[in-house]
């Protein structure tokens, strides 16, 4: 069952707009965050824990800025024309 288009197209590519706004700013708010974990700017994780868990959160932060709007994008496409 599919969902029934929006009245506004414009509010609707206003939403999407800033949804991809949001996600890129926090992908890379956690890219900095796992980057300073992992230099050892953070004071209260140190040693191999803070830099296995930096690399992960940098890891997830760049999947967030580089491949998660691609995604939204191809699913609001197929969406748009009526797929699943």
């Amino acid at each position: 069952m599919s969902n029934p288009p929006l009245r506004d197209p414009q509010a609707l590519a206003r939403q999407r707009f800033f949804a991809l706004a949001f996600l890129r700013f926090s992908g890379t708010a956690f890219a900095m965050l796992g980057i300073a974990m992992v230099v050892g700017k953070i004071p209260t994780i140190r040693g191999d824990t803070a830099r296995y868990l930096g690399t992960f959160i940098t890891l997830v932060g760049t999947f967030d800025v580089i491949m998660l709007p691609a995604l939204l994008v191809r699913l609001w496409k197929r969406a748009d024309r009526g797929g699943a």
